[in-house]
């Protein structure tokens, strides 16, 4: 499994990346996953958005 670490993302990178997904699938994160131990991996993330993406 693939995570966020793996990919060298730290946590500025983070900031911008949850930014950008925002802006792409207007969608918005919860506080609670803004941090960045919120996504341990890439498929908790995108199943994040998949339910973001769901219910706006």
């Amino acid at each position: 499994m693939i995570t966020i670490y793996m990919l060298g993302i730290d946590s500025i990178t983070f900031s911008k990346l949850i930014i950008e997904l925002e802006n792409y699938f207007n969608i918005f994160f919860e506080d609670e996953f803004l941090d960045y131990d919120a996504f341990s991996n890439l498929t908790n993330l995108v199943n994040y958005i998949d339910s973001r993406r769901n219910t706006m």
